[in-house]
């Protein structure tokens, strides 16, 4: 495996919910970016792309 991962989900969540989701996000890297090198870790670089869905899309994708 080369360590290349690609994840997306559809989620429906409120203003308040996908600000939590974010700062949950953030405190997981921000967890790890402590870490020291050496001969067991390699680095990895994530990057957090969020795209807003059109508005009115169903969950079947419709209104795209």
């Amino acid at each position: 495996m080369d360590g290349l991962v690609y994840r997306q989900a559809a989620l429906w969540l409120t203003d308040e919910e996908f600000a939590e989701l974010l700062e949950e996000i953030q405190a997981s890297i921000i967890a790890r970016t402590s870490n020291a090198q050496d001969a067991d870790r390699t680095r990895h670089v994530v990057s957090l792309v969020v795209v807003p869905d059109t508005p009115g899309a169903t969950a079947a994708g419709e209104g795209d």
